[in-house]
């Protein structure tokens, strides 16, 4: 589960344990000068599973829709805020709603990226595996 190797649910990734560390447990150690460099290939693996995940849900729409969005999925890339070229926040980041187009037609939501309440750590028992696609990507592939 590559959200163990950030930190929570504390579990081993590809039979590896993360740093014993008691103020930030997993591989990320915040702490250190090695995150930045750390951080970079933990994007893009956990970009390389998004794009795996869309593109298997772009397989779930019509047939007149499908390759359009597998052809998005395919280019797919986490969005990158350039906060030192503009301070200005991405309307994208504020908007509180937004229309989605799913495999079922269109529908407005609550934008997961506008807010974000936090919840006690679950414990690892708690974190689902289902959404799992590969258990270790190949980088740069």
């Amino acid at each position: 589960m590559i959200l163990g190797v950030h930190g929570f649910p504390q579990v081993e990734w590809d039979g590896v344990k993360g740093i014993p560390n008691p103020q930030y447990p997993g591989y990320a150690d915040h702490t250190s000068i090695l995150f930045l460099p750390w951080h970079r290939p933990y994007l893009a693996a956990y970009e390389q599973i998004l794009q795996q995940n869309a593109i298997q849900i772009a397989n779930e729409y019509p047939p007149n829709l499908s390759q359009q969005y597998k052809d998005a999925a395919n280019i797919f890339r986490i969005p990158y805020w350039d906060w030192a070229n503009s301070a200005t926040m991405p309307e994208s980041i504020t908007t509180p709603n937004i229309t989605i187009t799913g495999p079922n037609g269109q529908g407005s939501i609550k934008n997961p990226l506008a807010s974000y309440n936090f919840h006690p750590i679950p414990s690892a028992a708690e974190f689902p595996t289902a959404f799992k696609v590969c258990p270790s990507p190949v980088l740069f592939t």
